[in-house]
């Protein structure tokens, strides 16, 4: 079995590496695969805000299971850029970070993810379908100042 280490935080400029510590078992050993037999329960294109540079990208995402898988486009489903894992959510709202779209934030233990969708209906759709998967672990807020 591997051995497992303790979340460690990361010290002033550190790369990305060295966000946090997993156990030689947990890392993926190759390109990333969403499972075929989990169903999509939602999909869509979304724009996201960068980790590093901050700025946005268009993406095309599916949640899958308990996690949210995204790709340069729909067309392009074959080559997997990431997932959320949205086991480890722990609160969804919305935000004022985007200036061209309806955007909201997915706070996970590592960090807080980014999304713009196109439309509010859009924006609401998938921050219910997140909080949905959290089952009642997840904090649903909507900000007043968004539907007054």
């Amino acid at each position: 079995m591997a051995e497992k280490r303790l979340l460690t935080l990361p010290s002033k400029g550190a790369g990305r590496e060295s966000l946090f510590s997993i156990g030689a078992g947990d890392a993926p050993d190759g390109p990333i695969v969403p499972p075929a037999e989990v169903a999509v329960t939602q999909k869509g294109t979304l724009q996201k805000m960068g980790r590093r540079f901050k700025l946005w990208a268009s993406r095309y995402y599916e949640i899958q299971g308990q996690n949210m898988y995204y790709y340069k486009t729909a067309h392009s489903k074959h080559k997997c850029l990431g997932y959320v894992d949205l086991k480890v959510c722990y609160h969804v709202e919305v935000s004022d970070a985007s200036t061209f779209g309806y955007a909201f934030e997915v706070h996970t233990i590592h960090r807080v993810h980014i999304f713009a969708a196109r439309t509010a209906e859009d924006r609401d759709l998938w921050m219910k379908c997140i909080s949905d998967l959290m089952g009642g672990k997840a904090v649903y807020v909507k900000l007043k100042k968004y539907y007054n």
